[in-house]
């Protein structure tokens, strides 16, 4: 028996699957290089649900807006501590079709999430837009809380 397989094909069409099953248009996509590209980019950002240890540096500790702002930093160890995703706390242009780079993320391995509750969730599931970023670095089973950031405009 003869099998016929196109494994570039195959692969094209698992990753533009991946890709809808999050929420992304890939009519615009192109290559294969740059579809796959994109959906490893947007599986970073994610951080998929895990439980998390959290360690807060001594810069977050003596930052006047962690004391402003530890209703929601807690939400977000809870969650990390849980195995709750914290997709909520992303930005709302994770969802976008240009997906924009994060070059923090990308060159630094630092994540932000917006400091706004959950009870501010909207229909997409994400928190409204902060003035605050939380920024934060993942190592295997730890969640280091960094700092808080101004958003900029």
């Amino acid at each position: 028996m003869l099998i016929q397989m196109d494994l570039i094909d195959d692969l094209r069409r698992l990753t533009i699957d991946r890709l809808a099953s999050h929420g992304f248009s890939t009519a615009d996509c192109g290559n294969l290089h740059s579809l796959y590209a994109a959906l490893d980019s947007h599986i970073v950002r994610l951080v998929l649900p895990s439980k998390y240890d959290i360690k807060i540096s001594e810069q977050l500790k003596n930052n006047p807006q962690f004391e402003l702002l530890r209703n929601v930093v807690d939400e977000i160890s809870d969650d990390l501590r849980s195995g709750r995703s914290v997709v909520p706390y992303l930005s709302s242009q994770v969802l976008m079709s240009d997906r924009r780079r994060d070059n923090l993320l990308t060159f630094w391995g630092i994540h932000h999430r917006h400091l706004n509750s959950r009870t501010t969730l909207d229909k997409r599931g994400l928190v409204a837009r902060a003035d605050q970023l939380l920024f934060v670095r993942f190592d295997s089973s730890v969640a280091h809380f960094i700092d808080i950031i101004p958003h900029p405009r």
